[in-house]
């Protein structure tokens, strides 16, 4: 049998318009601060059937399964990442360039690294910009790879010749075209800008570098012996 029990605060039902009012000093008992709960019940982690202290136990462990300290250090550094990399890079490469002719498929400038082009090994960015600064306006291709290319490290003016094994090393080619150049009036250099339509690369597992050669697309001579590459983008992980 259900008793229903009213309390009163003067003369009328407590409620939210007439609240139970405590006045006085309020004693703990003495346990108030020792651990609450026990520890006799099983942890529960299915639908099974136990007691309330089980099912807490139980939800502390599928919690403490999933989250622990190095989950949460990862996420912090993700979303606090390290001072001079808030989400973007921009490396800048300096390219020694045979001042004479190249042959079209010739490379020009040899094995391009680009040093911490994604945060973390096997990583993945964003290459949003490129852009390069010579004597000529030249048209190029910029191959990009996760690793250089079998035939390793081909030197400047050699043929870009790349195996077949090595098709799936290849990230995009960007091409840079004689008329992606400006040049300051009478300035004795040209600048090119090109978008490669937000490029995505993945690094190959050990390393945190992407790896390029510029080809050749035609007989052309630089009319310099140094060409200037940048390459900027945004980090995705």
């Amino acid at each position: 049998m259900t008793q229903l029990v009213t309390l009163d605060h003067g003369g009328a039902p407590v409620s939210g318009a007439n609240p139970l009012q405590v006045s006085g000093a309020v004693t703990l008992p003495a346990n108030a601060t020792a651990a609450l709960g026990n520890t006799t019940d099983a942890a529960v982690v299915t639908d099974a059937a136990g007691s309330i202290p089980a099912f807490l136990r139980g939800l502390v462990k599928l919690v403490a399964a999933k989250i622990s300290i190095a989950t949460i250090d990862t996420l912090t550094t993700i979303t606090n990442p390290v001072p001079g990399k808030v989400g973007s890079f921009s490396i800048p490469v300096t390219l020694t360039v045979t001042n004479g002719a190249y042959t079209a498929g010739d490379v020009v400038g040899g094995l391009i690294t680009l040093a911490a082009a994604v945060r973390a090994n096997g990583g993945m960015s964003r290459i949003d910009t490129i852009t390069l600064g010579g004597v000529a306006a030249l048209a190029y291709e910029l191959w990009f790879f996760n690793a250089d290319v079998a035939d390793a490290a081909i030197p400047d003016a050699d043929p870009f010749l790349v195996a077949a094994a090595d098709e799936a090393l290849c990230l995009g080619v960007v091409p840079i075209a004689a008329t992606d150049y400006k040049a300051p009036g009478a300035g004795a250099f040209n600048f090119a800008t090109v978008y490669p339509n937000s490029l995505i690369v993945k690094a190959a597992a050990a390393t945190t570098s992407i790896y390029a050669y510029m080809k050749a697309v035609a007989t052309t001579t630089p009319g310099t012996t140094t060409l200037y590459l940048n390459v900027k983008g945004i980090y995705l992980d």
